[in-house]
C-alpha cells in the first residue's frame, strides 16, 4: 500500500506544527456522512467515510453556496423550507455539483431539513442532529451539503473546534480526492498495480464551513485566531486547494485584509474588483472607510464594496450594512463568478411553526400572516474552476 492510500486510510490530513506546538482548533474529530436510503425512508450513514476513493469523479468546476440563516428569528422551520426552495431552483440549472455551506442551523429544523425533497434527492449530509456538533449543547450550528454525484471523492469529514470560543464556534471540513489528469484518464481499471499508482495521484480539496466569533471585545483577537487556524488547514500538505465559507463576522479594525494577510483569496475581490490600472481619482470614488469593512483588492488597495454587503438590510438597524459573508480560497482554484443570493426573500410562516404561535394558535389564526424575512444575511453562490493537480 503506497504512503499516500496509507495516509488516506488512517488519519486525516493537519497541519505541519512547529515544535509540536498544539494548533489552534486541535484535535480533528473525525465525524460522518449521512446518505437517504429511500428503501428505508431514513438517513443512515455512508461507510467508510476515510478512505482512498475507487472511482472519485474528476471535478473541474464547482459551486460553492455559503448561507446563515439566522438561528435567533422566530419561524425558523418555515424560513430554513424558503431557502432550501431558493436552492433547489438556484442549483438544478446549474451544469456542476454545488456543495452548500449553512451557518446558524436551528437545532430543531432537522426534520426540516432532512424532509426536504430537493436534500434528500441530490444530496448527503454532514449532520442528522445536533449530537455530531463538537458544541453540541448549543442550539444552532454548522451542517455542510455534499452533491451526491461527489459521493464518492469524499475522503473525510471532521471538525476542529476553536479553543477559547465563548460561542462554541467550531470549523466543519469536507475532504474530497480530486484525482490527477493521468488517474482521471483510467478510472475505468481499479485492479493491480495501475491502482495503486493512481492512488499515488490522489490530491485533496479541502471545503470548510464556518461561523467566526461574533460581537467585539474579545471576539476580536479570537476571530483572527480562528481563521489562521482555518487557513493553516486549507494550506496543509497534499491539499491541492482549500476553500473556506461562512459568516466571517468582519466588524473590527483588525479584519479588514485578514484573509489576505493570512494568504486567502477573496472570492468577491477577485471577480468585482475594480481593475488595478484605473487612475487614483477613480479608485478613489470606489473606496468608503476600511472601518464599515474593507478588503484587499487585487492591486493591494483597501476598500469596501456595498454591493457585496450580505447583512444590515433585512431588517435595518443601528449597525452598519457590512459584507459579512464570505467565499475564501488558496491553491488550485480559480473563482469565476459570485453573487448574492435570497436578497429582499420572505415567506409567510406555516401554521405551528412557533412554539408561543402554538398557545395562541386561535388568535394566530385571526390574524392575518404578514412575511417575513428568511434571514437577516444575504447568501452567496460562488463557482470556480479547480485547476489541474
Amino acid at each position: 500500500m503506497s504512503s499516500t492510500t496509507q495516509s488516506l486510510n488512517s488519519a486525516i490530513i493537519l497541519p505541519e506544527t512547529r515544535s509540536g506546538a498544539p494548533l489552534e482548533g486541535w484535535p480533528a474529530s473525525p465525524k460522518k456522512l449521512y446518505t437517504f436510503d429511500p428503501s428505508k425512508s431514513t438517513w443512515i450513514n455512508r461507510t467508510p467515510v476515510t478512505h482512498a476513493p475507487t472511482y472519485p469523479v474528476p471535478i473541474m468546476s464547482l459551486a460553492v453556496a455559503t448561507w446563515n440563516v439566522d438561528f435567533m428569528a422566530a419561524y425558523e422551520k418555515s424560513r430554513l423550507k424558503s431557502a432550501l426552495d431558493l436552492l433547489q431552483a438556484l442549483v438544478t440549472p446549474l451544469l456542476v455539483p454545488c456543495i452548500v455551506l449553512i451557518q446558524e442551523m436551528h437545532d430543531n429544523c432537522f426534520n426540516t431539513l432532512l424532509g426536504h425533497s430537493f436534500v434528500r434527492e441530490w444530496y448527503d449530509v454532514t449532520d442528522v442532529s445536533s449530537y455530531s456538533w463538537e458544541n453540541f449543547t448549543s442550539n444552532y450550528g454548522t451542517v455542510t451539503l455534499v452533491p451526491r454525484v461527489l459521493a464518492e471523492n469524499v475522503v473525510s469529514v471532521f471538525r476542529t473546534k476553536f479553543r477559547g470560543s465563548k460561542m462554541g464556534r467550531e470549523a466543519l471540513f469536507v475532504d474530497l480526492a480530486v484525482p490527477t489528469e493521468a488517474r482521471a484518464a483510467n478510472l475505468t481499471d481499479p485492479t493491480g498495480s495501475k491502482q495503486e499508482a493512481q492512488n499515488e495521484a490522489l490530491k485533496i480539496l479541502r471545503i470548510a464551513n464556518v461561523h467566526l466569533e461574533s460581537l467585539r471585545g474579545s471576539s476580536d483577537a479570537a476571530r483572527v485566531r480562528q481563521l489562521a487556524s482555518v487557513a493553516s488547514f486549507l494550506s496543509a500538505s497534499k491539499i491541492h486547494a482549500g476553500l473556506v465559507g461562512g459568516d466571517m463576522n468582519p466588524i473590527a479594525p483588525s479584519d479588514p485584509g485578514l484573509p489576505t494577510r493570512l494568504g486567502l483569496l477573496d472570492a468577491w475581490v477577485e471577480c468585482h474588483a475594480p481593475p488595478t490600472n484605473v487612475s487614483p481619482e477613480e479608485r478613489k470614488e470606489k473606496r468608503q472607510a476600511v472601518e464599515d469593512d474593507g478588503f484587499i483588492s487585487r492591486g493591494g488597495e483597501a476598500y469596501d464594496d456595498p454591493a457585496g454587503h450580505t447583512w444590515g438590510y433585512q431588517p435595518t438597524n443601528r449597525f452598519p450594512p457590512r459584507r459579512m459573508d464570505k467565499v475564501l480560497f488558496v491553491g488550485g482554484l480559480k473563482a469565476e463568478k459570485i453573487e448574492k443570493i435570497g436578497v429582499g426573500l420572505k415567506v409567510v410562516p406555516e401554521t405551528g411553526d412557533d412554539e408561543e404561535e402554538e398557545e395562541e394558535e386561535e388568535e394566530a389564526q385571526e390574524m392575518e400572516r404578514s412575511p417575513v424575512w428568511v434571514s437577516d444575511h444575504y447568501g452567496l453562490l460562488a463557482r470556480f474552476q479547480v485547476q489541474p493537480t
